[in-house]
């Protein structure tokens, strides 16, 4: 079957793969083990105010992870160390730190959506090229690895790796340039309004909001499970030649 589509891009986080059990859980059940008693929805509730935190603080930076894996690791430190201020430091607290770093670049603590594996399979069988466009430091691509995926995604386009995160058009070029494709011809899928479907947008790529726990109404294509991107995919003649979309 044909189509105007020639590459499919994905968000890694909550769009293939999500935390198992949930950060807070992980976070708590790890500082347990240096003398921090903590209940995980109170962790989850200080990482979620540290994670704005820092985002705040990094406006206006091309990317949060920095380049590499130092920088990366630098970033998730000040992160985890924000998050457990209000509730206690867990000590020796760098040694704490690495433990978490690790256990976070593990397939054991995350889990592949149960679509995910179907859905790339049934794009490669019909010869589209796929990938993954993510604001994710240098573990993710041994983390696809670990969780069977990698081998059905021909690109990996890291912001740890190119520079830009999303929603910075150039992270998006990146992948286009990788592909050889115009944007016209490249679909991207992710769950975050901003970075997903503004950024893609931007340099005319079609943009899709996933909404895994319901599709409100948009007037921008929306879907609920990944497997709602194959039909959309083969009556891609028939829907216009970019999406647009309001948060709502």
């Amino acid at each position: 079957m044909t189509t105007r589509f020639r590459a499919v891009f994905f968000d890694a986080a909550n769009t293939l793969v999500h935390p198992h059990p949930p950060v807070g859980e992980l976070y708590a059940r790890t500082a347990r083990k240096y003398g921090v008693d903590v209940s995980a929805a109170d962790v989850q509730a200080a990482f979620r105010r540290s994670w704005e935190v820092l985002q705040v603080k990094a406006a206006g930076d091309p990317v949060r992870y920095g380049i590499g894996e130092a920088d990366g690791r630098r970033w998730w430190h000040a992160l985890v160390a924000e998050t457990f201020r209000p509730l206690g430091l867990p000590q020796p607290f760098d040694t704490f730190f690495d433990e978490l770093y690790t256990l976070f670049a593990h397939p054991d603590v995350w889990r592949v959506y149960p679509e995910v594996e179907e859905v790339l399979r049934t794009l490669k069988a019909r010869g589209l090229t796929t990938g993954v466009i993510s604001n994710w430091d240098v573990r993710l691509g041994p983390l696809l690895e670990g969780l069977g995926i990698r081998p059905y995604l021909d690109h990996v386009v890291l912001s740890a790796i190119v520079g830009w995160e999303k929603p910075h058009p150039r992270i998006f070029e990146s992948a286009l340039e990788l592909v050889g494709i115009p944007a016209s011809q490249a679909l991207h899928v992710g769950d975050n309004y901003q970075q997903d479907v503004v950024g893609a947008q931007q340099v005319g790529i079609y943009a899709v909001w996933l909404r895994r726990r319901g599709t409100d109404q948009a007037d921008c294509p929306v879907v609920s499970s990944l497997r709602d991107l194959l039909p959309m995919i083969d009556g891609a003649d028939q829907i216009p030649e970019s999406s647009s979309c309001s948060q709502g």
